[in-house]
């Protein structure tokens, strides 16, 4: 079955193809012109003829058949050779969800399916791009600088002994060279969660690295993000992401709080190490701003077709064109060794990698 849907659109050469080939080589050759006519002639001469592009075969449109065909015969699979629980599928085309699947269980002893309507899951790390869209919101305000010194925003000194002005785009460039470190991030205990203030206050973390040198993952630097989100706005870090983000973009079973309100209880996947497992406790992220989101697969959809469309949703603007056009573009050039990920770069580059459990890409 996967073969059959597959082979409609993934192992025969496209008009579509042949055109974006031409194009690409065109801008190349534009920008390479200097390396002569032998240049040019090689190319044209590999491409083939416009009478042989118009007898190819038509490119297969991708629609919600395949997928669904597709995906039912891969995800059972999948999650029992895996031993996972269960897993929400959202496939975005052309501006528009055109698949919306679940597959296994958000509670395997009751029998309840994963539904990406419904049910709730932690987002991890993919939390951090609403700390960047909160982040860049305030940049269009002019109320954020991304090239100043972030201690016009702090009140506690950091450990940068360089003395060299860490700026936000560092951090959100995971450039600031801190230490990282998940002592104390995780907690169980829903009694006296430490605020992220506290914890970004009474664990400084060291520059390890000279500013801007060494890329190195910072759950510390979204979380100092997040801090400066909350003291410029005014706003406690999440009451601004439910306030300018989730609320205009009708995100109705998306929360950054913890525990989860009282409406959401039901609705949230248990945690499931292996689906053979005993589900664990609902684990609660002190850096609330690198981590702390729980969702549903259809509202994450919803903000990530916002994004696409210059930051407009049903005629909600959470970005001015501008700003979300300057998010899908690159900061700084990614550096060695250090993939490039939507979730870890302002000015979002053209390389995205998965950084949820939910399967976002």
């Amino acid at each position: 079955m996967m073969t059959n849907a597959l082979s409609k659109y993934l192992y025969r050469p496209t008009t579509s193809a042949v055109t974006e080939s031409a194009s690409l080589t065109q801008d190349f050759l534009r920008r390479k012109l200097a390396c002569g006519l032998t240049v040019l002639v090689l190319f044209a001469a590999i491409l083939p003829p416009a009478s042989a592009q118009d007898a190819m075969p038509q490119a297969h449109v991708l629609a919600e058949a395949d997928q669904s065909e597709w995906l039912d015969g891969f995800m059972p699979f999948a999650l029992a050779s895996g031993d996972i629980a269960g897993k929400q599928v959202v496939v975005v085309k052309d501006g528009d969800v055109l698949l919306a699947k679940g597959y296994g269980h958000t509670d395997i002893a009751a029998g309840v399916p994963m539904d990406p309507e419904r049910t709730m899951m932690r987002i991890g790390s993919t939390s951090k791009l609403f700390t960047r869209t909160s982040v860049m919101q305030l940049v269009e305000q002019g109320r954020i600088d991304l090239d100043a010194d972030i201690r016009r925003y702090l009140d506690f000194p950091l450990n940068n002994p360089s003395g060299t002005p860490i700026t936000m785009l560092d951090l959100m460039n995971h450039e600031g060279g801190f230490e990282g470190g998940l002592k104390d991030v995780l907690s169980t205990d829903t009694n006296g969660l430490m605020s992220n203030e506290d914890y970004l206050k009474a664990h400084v973390r060291p520059q390890l690295y000279a500013l801007g040198t060494v890329p190195a993952y910072s759950n510390y630097g979204a979380a100092l993000a997040g801090y400066i989100v909350a003291r410029v706005s005014g706003e406690p870090y999440e009451a601004h992401v439910q306030d300018h983000i989730l609320t205009p973009l009708r995100m109705t079973r998306t929360s950054f709080h913890q525990p989860l309100p009282p409406q959401f209880q039901d609705m949230v996947a248990k945690g499931y190490a292996t689906a053979s497992s005993v589900p664990g406790a609902f684990e609660q992220v002190i850096t609330r701003p690198a981590g702390s989101g729980t969702a549903t697969g259809a509202d994450m959809a919803r903000f990530m077709l916002a994004i696409l469309r210059n930051g407009q949703l049903d005629g909600q603007q959470i970005l001015a064109p501008e700003t979300a056009r300057q998010m899908l573009s690159r900061s700084r050039d990614a550096r060695p060794g250090f993939a490039a990920q939507l979730c870890c770069q302002s000015r979002m580059p053209r390389e995205v990698t998965p950084c949820s459990s939910m399967g976002l890409v």
